[in-house]
C-alpha cells in the first residue's frame, strides 16, 4: 500500500497541501498507466494479424450473400429513378428487463442482532433476505434515448440510506441521454446514475463475487448530475461529469463535483480506466471546513484465455482538514476461472488504509471506517446451469485493525474479524 502511495503522491504524513512533487508523479502514474494500455494493445493487435495470417485464407475470393447484393442494388435502382430515398430515424424500441437477488448468510461470530457490520449488501446474519429486485425499462428513439430501473430490497435500503428523500431508494438509475451529431457521436446524459469508480457494480450479475470488494463498499455507489462522453477512437473514450456529490442526489453542502475518466476497451480482451473525481464532500457546518477531496482511481480487467480473467483494482486520494490531510490507500485484485462449461470459481484479495489527522484542537471524522486499516479474502462458486440463473456459494473472511464487528450477544462491536458463509442466487432476463 507504500508503494501505491508514494506512486500517486500522496505522503503519509499530516501537512497542510501537497507536497512539490505530487501533480508530477501523479502525471507520470497517468501516463505509465497509458503506455502499459497501449503496450497490450500492441501485443493483442499483433496476435490478431497473426492469426489471419495463418488462417490459409489469403488467396480465397469473399463473395456477398445474395440478399446482401439485393440490398446494395436497391438504393442504385431508386438513383436511377431520379428519386432520393427518405431519411428517417429508426422506429421508437422500448426493451424490458427484470432480475432478483436473494441469499442466505451464516455469520460464524453469530451476533446476536443479525447484523454482519460494514459487508455492504449482504448484511443479514441467519436469515433469507431479498437483496434487490429490479424492473429495468430502457427505450431508444434515434438520438434520444433514455433508462429508468425501479429496485426494492435491502440493498438500496443500505446504500440510499443517507438520502433526505427516502422514497428514491427505489430509483437504481434514472436517465435520459442525447447522442449530437458532433464528430464520432457526442453523447449527454443527465439524472440518477451508477458511480463509474471500480470495476464493480450494484447488480450481483456483473461481479465475480456474491459479496462486494471494502473498496466498492467504502467509495461512491452513485451520482445525480450531467456527464458526456465522446469515443476518440474505437477503443478509447473520453468521460466528463458535474454532480452533486458523493451519494448525493440531493445536495448537502451547495458544492458540485467534478470527474474525468478515460476508458480503452477491447472487448473480450482488455477494459481499463483511469478516473479522478474532485469536489467539496464535507457538510456546510463540518469541523474539518471544506475541504476539496481528490480521488485516484484505476482499475483493469484482462482476459488472459477463455478460461482465465484476471483484474486489478487501485484507489487513493486525500483532503486538507482543518487538523490535518485525511488521505487514504486502497487495492483489490481478483481472478475468475471458468471450471466447466456451467462452473466459475472466483477469488479476491482487498485492503483499505485511511490515516485519519489528529491536531492540538481535534480529530478529523473518519471518510470511511472506524478503524484505520480494513482487508478481506472472498472465495466464491458461481454455478450457471441457465444463461439467465447464477447459483453462489461464497466463504468470506474479514479483519480490521481495531474491532468494529459484532459478536455474539454484545450490542457494541466487539471483534476484530468476522467469517461468513453465503448462498445466493440471482436470476435476470
Amino acid at each position: 500500500m507504500t508503494k501505491i502511495a508514494l506512486l500517486l503522491g500522496i505522503p503519509r504524513s499530516h501537512d497542510a497541501g501537497p507536497g512539490p512533487g505530487f501533480w508530477p508523479r501523479a502525471l507520470l502514474a497517468g501516463l505509465g498507466f497509458m503506455i502499459a494500455l497501449l503496450v497490450l494493445d500492441r501485443v493483442f493487435s499483433a496476435l490478431a494479424r497473426s492469426k489471419r495470417r495463418g488462417g490459409g485464407g489469403g488467396g480465397r475470393r469473399r463473395t456477398l450473400p445474395q440478399g446482401a447484393m439485393l440490398l446494395m442494388l436497391a438504393p442504385e435502382s431508386s438513383a436511377a429513378d431520379g428519386a432520393e430515398p427518405e431519411k428517417k430515424d429508426p422506429p421508437p424500441t422500448v426493451s424490458i428487463h427484470a432480475g432478483l437477488e436473494t441469499f442466505y448468510s451464516w455469520n460464524f461470530n453469530r451476533p446476536l442482532n443479525g447484523i454482519t457490520a460494514f459487508r455492504g449488501f449482504d448484511a443479514r446474519h441467519d436469515t433469507f433476505a431479498l437483496s434487490n429486485a429490479v424492473l429495468d425499462t430502457r427505450w431508444n428513439a434515434g438520438p434520444v434515448s433514455g433508462r429508468l430501473a425501479l429496485q426494492t430490497g435491502d440493498t438500496p435500503d443500505i446504500y440510499y440510506g443517507a438520502e433526505a428523500t427516502g422514497d428514491i431508494r427505489h430509483i437504481l438509475e434514472a436517465m435520459v441521454a442525447w447522442k449530437a451529431p458532433l464528430g464520432q457521436g457526442l453523447t449527454l446524459e443527465g439524472g440518477i446514475f451508477l458511480s463509474p469508480i471500480g470495476p464493480e457494480a450494484i447488480l450481483t450479475r456483473d461481479n465475480w463475487n456474491w459479496s462486494r470488494s471494502t473498496l466498492f463498499f467504502a467509495l461512491p455507489f452513485y451520482h445525480a448530475g450531467l456527464r458526456a462522453t465522446y469515443p476518440v477512437s474505437e477503443r478509447w473514450s473520453l468521460t466528463g461529469a458535474v454532480c452533486n456529490g458523493w451519494n448525493n442526489v440531493t445536495d448537502t453542502n451547495g458544492k458540485k463535483s467534478l470527474s474525468v475518466q478515460g476508458v480503452y476497451s477491447r472487448p473480450d480482451k482488455v477494459t481499463a480506466s483511469l478516473l479522478y473525481f474532485g469536489g467539496v464532500e464535507r457538510a456546510r457546518d463540518a469541523p474539518e471546513g471544506q475541504p476539496w477531496r481528490h480521488l485516484f482511481d484505476s482499475h483493469v480487467t484482462v482476459t488472459v484465455s477463455p478460461t482465465l480473467s484476471i483484474q486489478a483494482h487501485a484507489d487513493a486520494g486525500f483532503e486538507n482538514t482543518a487538523f490535518g490531510r485525511s488521505s487514504w490507500r486502497a487495492a483489490a485484485v481478483a481472478a475468475r476461472v471458468k471450471a466447466a462449461t456451467w462452473l466459475y470459481v472466483a477469488g479476491r484479495a482487498d485492503i483499505l488504509h485511511e490515516t485519519v489527522p489528529t491536531s492540538r484542537t481535534g480529530s478529523a471524522t473518519a471518510l470511511f471506517f472506524p478503524t484505520s486499516r480494513v482487508r478481506s479474502l472472498t472465495a466464491t462458486f458461481d454455478a450457471r446451469p441457465s444463461d439467465q440463473l447464477s447459483a453462489r456459494l461464497e466463504f468470506r473472511h474479514d479483519r480490521a485493525a481495531d474491532p468494529m464487528y459484532f459478536k455474539g450477544p454484545d450490542p457494541t462491536p466487539a471483534s476484530k474479524s468476522q467469517s461468513t458463509l453465503t448462498l445466493g442466487l440471482t436470476a435476470w432476463f
